[in-house]
């Protein structure tokens, strides 16, 4: 087996500033920053809830301009222990096909639509942007016996799309806990299984896994993220929550 070693493209540090990254213990809950994306230029968002903004680094990962998430300076201002938490089912912000970055605030379900340089393009209903993202969100069933995965695309069935997981891989074994991060320009399909990655084909053939290692962190489908040229980034929480903790963004490189 393949196996990917951690480099670290940002050092992240608390505070306020340009590039630092906020934190938070509240009754015993640590919050921290919650969720990577990037977009086809190499630009990799960053929520940053506690400072109440999205901060964006470039493909050379110096700090490139800050997104304001106002919803949760309205909400710590009302509760000092915790701010909303953008509670969307897959994600609490993205970048959809149009080249959009899409905040979500479920409380006043709405969403901000931003474009890729931080400006507000428009605020839309919350049931509006999901009845259009529904059509082109994918869907993960699991099928036990044939050890597969199929991904629904649209409710017609005509475009779903089927990965059989191998042998050494049962579903049973890893309680389903299977995640579809994205594709890449090749077509080639990434699933994000504990500490693995696997990776399928155009014709959803079996192609590669890899192990990343050393695994210091819980993975989870927010703090992964895939490029478009199949690179691999995380966002990464190391250390005791209650002593000293860091911060840093991984780019995961394969091991020759």
């Amino acid at each position: 087996m393949e196996e990917y070693v951690p480099r670290v493209i940002i050092d992240g540090k608390w505070g306020t500033g340009h590039g630092e990254f906020g934190i938070r213990i509240s009754e015993g809950e640590l919050i921290i920053p919650d969720g990577i994306t990037v977009d086809d230029k190499g630009n990799l968002y960053i929520m940053d809830i506690v400072n109440n903004r999205i901060q964006v680094f470039d493909s050379s990962n110096s700090f490139k301009y800050k997104v304001d998430v106002i919803s949760f300076q309205e909400e710590w201002s009302k509760d000092k222990r915790t701010p909303l938490l953008l509670n969307f089912p897959e994600r609490e912000f993205e970048i959809d096909n149009e080249g959009y970055l899409n905040v979500f605030n479920i409380k006043s379900e709405m969403v901000k639509q931003f474009d890729l340089k931080g400006h507000l393009i428009k605020t839309i209903q919350l049931k509006e942007y999901k009845e259009k993202r529904d059509k082109s969100t994918s869907e993960i069933i699991f099928f036990k016996k044939k050890n597969q995965i199929v991904i629904k695309l649209d409710n017609d069935g005509k475009t779903d799309k089927k990965f059989t997981l191998p042998e050494h891989l049962s579903l049973k074994n890893y309680n389903y806990n299977v995640h579809y991060l994205d594709s890449d320009m090749n077509n080639n399909f990434y699933f994000l299984l504990e500490d693995h990655i696997l990776i399928f084909d155009t014709k959803t053939n079996f192609s590669k896994e890899f192990k990343m290692f050393p695994m210091t962190t819980q993975f989870d489908e927010h703090s992964i993220c895939i490029d478009k040229k199949g690179n691999i980034y995380q966002l990464r929480i190391d250390g005791d929550p209650m002593d000293n903790i860091a911060i840093s963004v991984i780019k995961w490189i394969r091991r020759k």
